[in-house]
């Protein structure tokens, strides 16, 4: 079985580090703030987690869905580190380096999603076909495509 290029991505490393990053900042927040805190997590997780299944499909309509959702998942977790703000269960200083990451995720994203919309519109296959279509003369150009296009 070959290696999930998901991990090569620079979009999903940088999203790990924004995961671990709130992980290590919110262990000690407020009872209160529990149910937050949960949610970010979740919503910091499903960045990741839909990045990988976006990179590992290829139909282009289908990699761009599961981007767009990792957007929106993005979003989701500026908006619960805003509420932690917000009631003072994150200092803001230390949730600044968080916010600018995930613009620069949410970016690379919006990109990755208009990049295989356009594939899909113009009937373009993805570069990163099923195993079961890929042949031995072509494995190397595809695997740099895939480098270069996520």
């Amino acid at each position: 079985m070959g290696e999930f290029h998901f991990r090569k991505l620079h979009v999903y490393r940088l999203t790990l580090m924004i995961c671990a990053h709130l992980y290590r900042s919110t262990r000690v927040s407020p009872i209160a703030a529990r149910p937050i805190v949960t949610q970010l997590i979740r919503a910091s997780s499903s960045i990741a987690l839909n990045i990988a299944e976006g990179a590992g499909e290829y139909r282009p309509a289908e990699k761009a869905r599961f981007y767009r959702i990792a957007r929106r998942s993005a979003a989701e977790t500026a908006a619960a580190l805003d509420l932690l703000i917000a009631i003072k269960a994150v200092p803001a200083e230390a949730a600044e380096r968080c916010h600018r990451g995930l613009d620069q995720v949410g970016a690379m994203l919006t990109s990755l999603a208009k990049n295989q919309e356009s594939r899909h519109d113009a009937g373009e296959p993805a570069t990163n076909k099923h195993p079961k279509n890929r042949n031995a003369g072509t494995r190397g150009r595809n695997q740099e495509a895939t480098k270069n296009e996520e």
